[in-house]
C-alpha cells in the first residue's frame, strides 16, 4: 500500500489539509487526514483502516515535497529504508510527521 506516492511540491504549496475519508480498498476503507503544522514547519499524516486483510507493506514517502524529510511516527513501528518509510502493515491508526529540513 503507497500512501502519498503522487503528492507532489505543487500540491502542498497551497499549505491546505487534505481528507481522504473511507475510500474503499482491498485492505479495508482507508481514511487519511494531511495537514501542515505550524508556521510551515512540515506536515502531519493521521491514518485509519478499517477492519479488512493488512497489506504486505504500507510505504511512505522520506521526503514529502522538496523539503520536509520523515521525522517522526506515533500509533506504529516503521523503517526507513532509502527514499521510503516502511510503516508496520498491521497498524491500523497512527500519525506520521514530517517537518522541514
Amino acid at each position: 500500500l503507497r500512501l502519498l506516492a503522487g503528492i507532489t511540491e505543487a500540491d502542498l504549496a497551497g499549505e491546505q489539509p487534505v481528507t481522504l475519508a473511507h475510500s474503499p480498498t482491498r485492505f479495508g476503507r482507508v481514511s487519511m487526514h494531511l495537514e501542515p503544522l505550524d508556521a510551515h514547519k512540515g506536515w502531519r499524516l493521521q491514518f485509519r483502516r478499517e477492519s479488512g486483510p493488512a497489506p504486505g507493506r504500507i510505504h511512505l514517502p522520506a521526503i514529502l515535497g522538496r523539503h520536509c524529510k520523515f521525522s517522526e511516527m506515533a500509533g506504529a513501528e516503521n523503517l526507513q529504508e532509502k527514499n521510503a518509510v516502511l510503516v508496520t502493515p498491521g497498524a491500523t491508526s497512527w500519525e506520521a510527521i514530517w517537518k522541514s529540513a
